[in-house]
């Protein structure tokens, strides 16, 4: 997968390394989780689990596109 890039913008695959970021700025506060359709996580260990299905399912996607 390719990284998009525009001046105030970077757009990546997640990596395996994302979810302590992911944990501290969005899954861990409640008013950013609900808007995400999710539930707060109590802990880092949910928002890994969260992260690698992620990660998972695009690489199944990946995979079944052929690339």
């Amino acid at each position: 997968m390719s990284t998009l890039r525009t001046d105030r913008l970077v757009l990546r695959p997640f990596r395996e390394g994302d979810a302590e970021m992911m944990y501290r700025n969005r899954t861990s506060d409640e008013n950013v989780a609900k808007y995400c359709h999710r539930h707060k996580h109590q802990n880092l260990d949910s928002t890994v689990w969260l992260l690698n299905m992620y990660i998972d399912e695009a690489a199944s996607v990946l995979n079944i596109a052929g690339q």
